[in-house]
């Protein structure tokens, strides 16, 4: 089994190389393949960034999803900017580790199983960080995009997680070609921020199962706190947002921990990645690309559990 681990750890490192040798002249798409590709969205699903809705999270919550894309993401040469809502926060105190030993980029399709019903979402781990206060370094999302305004306010007021608005579109076909697949991402401007296009691959399904262990299963996880949506703070009186309100409550604020645990049913399906567009901006505040391995994995019908955070003040 060791063997076999070593030798999809060797595959993944070569399709890297490939990837980043491609990928360096990338650039964002054109009209033309835009609009292409829009073409074969027969069945997308636009969820508008302006949809409200009112809901409440426990502050530990499970959330099932129907299906998951993981795009293996490469080193980049140096830490994302903070987003918008950690711009005075200190993020950079967090200590950027890099990729252990590749970053992550997920697309994901809620399911009406889950506390806020059906949602779109995309996160983006660009590695690990270690605070100086903490034993072990832990993963910290970079970046996160949801389709809806109730997850927006609950993701930063329960863990902290920096969740922006963005419309959301899947495909899958057309009839001639039922193994291509495509999302995409808009921000609220209309502006394409992410979009692959894969096609399923047999011969790379076959090693799946020996790729997927890359994934963790779990991830530790570090996040400054967020307090809430313009206009909308995190309400004092809510249990959910405890944690939250407790590491506001000092100056520097407290850093709050918490564990995302995954599962996901079988087959795990591999995918050629055909194309895709990563906005260097949207994605890392600067204009370094995102080199994305040119290989997905589709897990379909799982879960992720997100535990209560905790508070720790270094």
């Amino acid at each position: 089994m060791a063997a076999k681990h070593a030798a999809a750890m060797a595959l993944l490192q070569l399709l890297a190389v490939a990837s980043w040798a491609s990928a360096a002249g990338a650039s964002a798409p054109s009209a033309g393949e835009v609009g292409a590709s829009a073409a074969n969205w027969a069945q997308a699903a636009d969820f508008p960034a302006n949809t409200p809705t009112t809901v409440k999270l426990l502050s530990e919550s499970s959330l099932t999803w129907q299906k998951m894309w993981v795009f293996m993401v490469l080193p980049g040469k140096q830490a994302p900017t903070p987003p918008g809502p950690y711009v005075d926060a200190g993020y950079g105190d967090l200590n950027y580790k890099g990729p252990a030993p590749l970053g992550f980029l997920m697309g994901v399709r809620y399911n009406k199983a889950s506390p806020l019903d059906v949602y779109d979402e995309v996160i983006y781990i660009a590695g690990q960080y270690q605070p100086a206060c903490l034993p072990e370094p832990l993963y910290s999302t970079a970046r996160i995009w949801v389709s809806d305004r109730g997850t927006q306010k609950a993701g930063r007021c329960i863990w902290g997680l920096t969740k922006e608005l963005a419309n959301f579109q899947w495909a899958e076909g057309p009839g001639a070609n039922p193994s291509w697949r495509s999302f995409k991402m808009i921000d609220p401007t209309g502006k394409t921020t992410f979009m692959a296009n894969i096609t399923d691959s047999p011969a790379l399904s076959s090693v799946a199962p020996l790729t997927a262990p890359f994934i963790p299963k779990s991830f530790p996880a570090v996040q400054w706190p967020v307090n809430g949506v313009p206009g909308s703070p995190c309400q004092a009186d809510d249990p959910a947002y405890a944690a939250t309100i407790d590491a506001l409550s000092t100056n520097p604020p407290g850093l709050l921990t918490w564990d995302l645990s995954l599962k996901w049913g079988e087959p795990v399906n591999a995918a050629t990645v055909v194309n895709s567009y990563v906005d260097p901006a949207a994605f890392t505040g600067r204009n370094e690309p995102v080199h994305l391995v040119p290989v997905a994995l589709r897990l379909v019908n799982g879960a992720g559990l997100l535990t209560k955070p905790k508070v720790v003040r270094c």
